[in-house]
């Protein structure tokens, strides 16, 4: 930083030591223009364009190069600087999403996390009632399978019976009423239930 400063120092001397040589005043046209419009340079020819005198032409030449890199340089300082901004900008984002996303993983996390024994007894009382519900399926399960075990032995029972009434009808007694035949199995039904 110190070299470029001298560097500049520098500079300002040598344009200073050629503004105060003999240099012909500038034309009466430019200053109808204000500074500004003309970038602070005259587009009137002036004796300078016109010199010849190889030192002159050298001298011009290596002030032309000192004014580029001075313009090259407030560029690049001013590039510089507006990167930095944005990289200081870009940081301050980066740790702030960061904090952000920090935030929602712990608060997700301890969403699913159990707390405590409070997260146990509850835990333990849920199964339980769930163990109690599928319990108590269950013993329904199994009185129905037992009344439809019942169910089908009785029906079973009356089946043979009006196969047997049939059989003995056919062969016994063809004479027998139908009526009397189901009064019978009426009967052996309520026998075995």
């Amino acid at each position: 930083m110190a070299s470029s400063t001298s560097l500049d120092a520098e500079f300002f001397d040598s344009v200073a030591e050629l503004l105060s040589q003999d240099a012909p005043p500038p034309p009466e046209s430019a200053s109808d223009h204000s500074p500004s419009e003309l970038g602070g340079i005259s587009t009137q020819p002036t004796d300078l364009d016109t010199i010849t005198d190889p030192t002159e032409t050298k001298f011009l030449g290596e002030l032309d190069q000192v004014i580029r890199r001075s313009k090259e340089t407030s560029r690049l300082r001013l590039y510089r600087h507006r990167v930095r901004k944005e990289r200081d900008y870009l940081q301050r984002q980066e740790k702030l999403l960061t904090a952000r996303l920090t935030r929602l993983k712990e608060a997700e996390s301890n969403q699913l996390r159990p707390r405590g024994n409070t997260s146990v007894g509850l835990s333990t009382s849920m199964w339980r009632a769930i163990a109690d519900q599928q319990r108590q399926a269950r013993n329904e399960a199994e009185v129905e399978q037992k009344q439809l075990k019942a169910s089908i032995k009785a029906q079973e029972a009356c089946i043979e019976a009006l196969q047997g009434l049939y059989r003995s009808h056919n062969e016994e007694d063809k004479d027998c009423d139908i009526v009397e035949s189901f009064n019978s199995v009426e009967k052996l039904e309520e026998k075995k239930v």
